[in-house]
């Protein structure tokens, strides 16, 4: 089972989760310090583009927003007030 059954049961996540869920890639990158405990990856494509949670921002409805880094830039922008918008944007 994918998801949160690696982490409950203790059992080899490489072998159980599903590539892009959100549970499996914060595992991963806490284990090895990929990113910092603020971002919570949602999606890497081909790690020219990282989609994130920045969890220390909170927007006006509680939510936090969604950045992207951009191979060969310094900074994040600000890619979707929050999830809605992220998926609205990444579909269309």
């Amino acid at each position: 089972m994918a998801g949160l059954a690696p982490f409950l049961y203790d059992e080899d996540v490489d072998d159980l989760a599903v590539p892009g869920d959100i549970v499996y890639l914060a595992g991963v990158n806490k284990e090895r310090g990929f990113r910092p405990d603020t971002q919570l990856e949602l999606l890497s494509l081909d790690g020219d583009e990282v989609y994130y949670f920045d969890v220390e921002s909170v927007v006006d409805s509680g939510e936090w927003p969604v950045m992207v880094e951009l191979a060969g830039n310094e900074e994040a922008e600000v890619y979707a007030r929050d999830f809605y918008e992220f998926l609205w944007k990444i579909s269309g």
